[in-house]
């Protein structure tokens, strides 16, 4: 990725009301307030170095709570035990304030939190109902696997208007932060930064739709009935196995302008496709 190809730094906002953001200095930071919202909880998303805390540290978190979303990621010379202190002050501040704490998948996110932050509060984990429905169907069909974060939500709007590249994947994080310690240039962990973000947006989504996830567990037997493994573009019956979901853009029926799909495909027909 070039440099043209980074998004501008989220707009800053000089208004601080929580104790720990007075605290925040020596890191990279990005931010934005949600003035229209008041979110009385805390979802937090980590970044790190390794699958395990015992070889990995953590080098960015966000949290969205009250109105306001953050990231936070560790810079050069800074002191990784003052980063920690900050993740604790934000995760205690929530406890005090009553507030419900939320992640994606937080079986990972309390262990890493144990180890490094020392902190062994409850966290209400997003990944628990897609879990259920993911086991669910796993009875009837093999290797169903859990969602990613990324497989549930993603901006639709980087695919309409063909911004795809306005993130970095999961994977990219500890290669980024590498190519930051190797050559101090702040574009890697902005980057870094901008993915943090982009999950704590998708996770406050799969929040908002917490209900209809349950409400679909609770009838999962009768939706599975309508459960129809066919390729949309040849129509043939296929192994569930051998589908891939596509999601790209189409010229609208009319000739004006384009639409966004989503195809379920058999592999063959998807060479025709991309």
């Amino acid at each position: 990725m070039t440099d043209s190809e980074y998004p501008d730094r989220c707009c800053k906002i000089e208004r601080m009301d929580s104790p720990c953001l007075k605290s925040i200095s020596g890191f990279y930071v990005e931010r934005y307030e949600i003035s229209e919202i008041l979110f009385r909880g805390l979802i937090i998303d980590i970044e790190t170095t390794s699958s395990r805390p015992e070889n990995g540290e953590i080098i960015d978190f966000g949290i969205i709570t009250d109105s306001h979303i953050l990231t936070v990621a560790m810079k050069k010379g800074a002191d990784q035990s003052d980063f920690y202190f900050l993740i604790r002050c934000f995760l205690e501040e929530a406890r005090r304030n009553g507030y419900r704490i939320y992640a994606y998948n937080a079986m990972f996110e309390k262990k890493w939190l144990e180890s490094k932050v020392g902190w062994d509060g409850y966290i209400h984990d997003l990944m628990e109902t897609p879990r259920k429905i993911s086991d669910r169907i796993t009875m009837n069909i093999r290797d169903h696997k859990y969602p990613k974060l990324r497989e549930l939500f993603y901006p639709r709007f980087f695919f309409v208007y063909g911004i795809r590249r306005w993130d970095i994947d999961s994977s990219w994080v500890l290669e980024y932060w590498n190519r930051y310690r190797k050559t101090g240039d702040e574009k890697y962990i902005k980057w870094i930064a901008h993915h943090n973000l982009l999950d704590l947006i998708s996770e406050m989504e799969i929040l908002l739709w917490q209900g209809m996830l349950n409400r679909l567990y609770s009838n999962i037997d009768t939706a599975m009935k309508h459960m129809k493994f066919k390729c949309e573009v040849c129509g043939r019956d296929t192994d569930p196995r051998d589908l891939v979901s596509l999601t790209y853009l189409e010229p609208k029926p009319a000739g004006k302008g384009y639409q966004f799909v989503e195809k379920a495909v058999c592999r063959e027909c998807m060479k025709s496709i991309l």
